[in-house]
């Protein structure tokens, strides 16, 4: 017995003590566990303070895992960042520049960033792309109305520009030929600028002049641009007096709107042969000069230039400089200045002048002005108005 109890006891012992060390073990174990826990936690926020979370797209493009440099690269590399109107649809493109800003992936960053591991979608829109869309589709049936000279034409997106491309917050219109050849048709067509018509002279009957600085045409340019601002911002009606120029002292195009080919009724008519001039008010002839000196037509350097010009001004006094055909110059002080050409041609007193016969102007005619008596050049003075046209024959 006591021998049976002695080898109960060593058993019990035995077991103890592996209970002991089962423990042990367990509790060792348990602790390697925690340890490597900890230390896989640590590794995780130390990862996620510089990795996007597992699911997060920017663009489009996903950028799970990655850092914001790498995630910048990608977006920059494989987002689409553009918008095609092409005919009546619409389709998304991608564009050979910068999508997206480092600063702005770095606050897409900040704005996902958790201590460990999130599983929540974080999904970032192309708001610009978005916004442009919307306009895209406004614009996709666009049309214009230009009026000029009470007629109506009809421009619209589809026909002129076929396919237009949205980026960087702005619609490109990718070829402008369409339209640009339709205005110069119309320029053809309407413009006064440099254009030939019948003139009826106060005692010649009519005649052919040309407008030289006077008279408008469009400007396809201005036109052009404010045609498609207008697709853009829903504007549906052009007016052509807004987008005529001119040339010479201002850049305001003369006579637009006006009959008598753009003359109106109030002009002014000078004849070089019979060496006369006519000022006309709303269709009446409100005084004559019987004789005027006009360039010296001996000298193709001083003649009178014909045509049709425009007051660009009035000044009184004045001092007109230039040279002689000798090359000496000259200082003229007048009272009264009136000038039609950037020449320096116009109307002026003519005090030194003592020959104002008719024939005056063939060899002793002026630089290329047209001289009045000074007892006659107030009158002149008073019926003249800036921006007149001034008719030369």
């Amino acid at each position: 017995m006591r021998k049976k109890a002695r080898s109960y006891k060593f058993s019990l012992i035995i077991l103890l003590l592996l209970s002991f060390l089962l423990v042990i073990f367990l509790l060792i174990a348990n602790n390697k566990r925690k340890h490597n826990r900890i230390k896989q936690i640590n590794q995780t926020v130390i990862y996620n303070k510089t990795h996007f979370n597992p699911c997060v797209k920017i663009y489009g493009v996903d950028v799970s895992k990655l850092t914001i440099d790498q995630a910048y690269r990608k977006v920059n590399k494989k987002a689409v960042n553009a918008l095609m109107i092409d005919g009546r649809d619409i389709k998304l493109i991608r564009k050979d520049f910068e999508t997206i800003t480092r600063k702005k992936v770095e606050d897409y960053f900040n704005e996902q960033k958790t201590r460990l591991p999130n599983y929540q979608k974080y999904i970032f829109r192309n708001k610009e792309l978005l916004d442009l869309k919307g306009k895209a589709k406004n614009i996709a049936d666009a049309k214009v109305v230009f009026e000029i000279l009470g007629k109506k034409y009809i421009f619209s997106r589809k026909k002129y520009y076929p396919k237009v491309e949205c980026y960087n917050k702005a619609f490109h219109f990718l070829d402008d030929s369409l339209l640009k050849a339709r205005i110069e048709r119309l320029n053809q067509e309407y413009s006064t600028l440099h254009k030939k018509y019948h003139f009826e002279t106060p005692e010649h009957g009519m005649i052919l002049v040309r407008n030289e600085s006077y008279g408008w045409a469009i400007n396809s340019k201005q036109l052009i641009e404010a045609i498609k601002s207008a697709y853009i911002n829903k504007h549906s009606v052009l007016k052509g007096h807004n987008f005529v120029y001119g040339i010479g002292y201002s850049s305001y195009g003369k006579g637009y709107g006006k009959g008598n080919n753009g003359l109106g009724n109030t002009y002014i008519a000078v004849s070089i042969p019979n060496q006369e001039a006519w000022f006309y008010k709303h269709g009446k002839l409100v005084l004559k000069i019987n004789n005027i000196v006009t360039g010296t037509a001996a000298n193709k350097l001083d003649a009178t230039p014909k045509g049709v010009w425009y007051i660009h001004y009035k000044q009184s006094p004045s001092v007109l400089r230039g040279k002689n055909s000798d090359g000496t110059p000259y200082a003229s002080r007048v009272r009264y200045w009136m000038p039609f050409t950037l020449s320096g041609c116009g109307l002026h007193d003519a005090a030194w002048r003592t020959d104002w016969s008719k024939t005056a102007y063939i060899k002793n005619g002026s630089h290329g002005c047209v001289n009045i008596k000074p007892s006659l050049i107030k009158a002149v003075w008073n019926v003249v108005e800036k921006d007149e046209p001034v008719v030369i024959y």
